[in-house]
């Protein structure tokens, strides 16, 4: 099986940096790392299982979601790229964010 091309979104990526930002100010440099670490590590993988997250047509069509820890990855997947397009803690409401 193909690896898809993984494409993150402007929205993500900001959204990256404020989750770095916060654990740096909260848990310190080494914690704030190895959470984003772990966070760009699940990117990694849905390129090679693209369907592993759930449906979210719900909110936006062509979105699914991946639960990671404490933050939700909301992504598309077309026919040979996963497209990171938000990174939203559990308590943000997706549907503010996505529409």
């Amino acid at each position: 099986m193909t690896a898809y091309q993984l494409i993150i979104a402007p929205a993500a990526k900001s959204d990256l940096k404020e989750i770095y930002q916060y654990g740096l100010r909260h848990w310190g440099q080494r914690r704030s790392k190895r959470y984003l670490s772990h966070l760009k590590n699940q990117f990694w993988m849905l390129t090679e299982q693209p369907l592993v997250g759930t449906e979210c047509s719900d909110i936006l069509q062509n979105i699914r979601s991946l639960t990671v820890e404490s933050h939700t990855l909301f992504y598309r997947v077309t026919a040979n790229k996963v497209e990171v397009i938000r990174v939203l803690h559990g308590r943000q409401d997706p549907n503010r964010y996505l529409k």
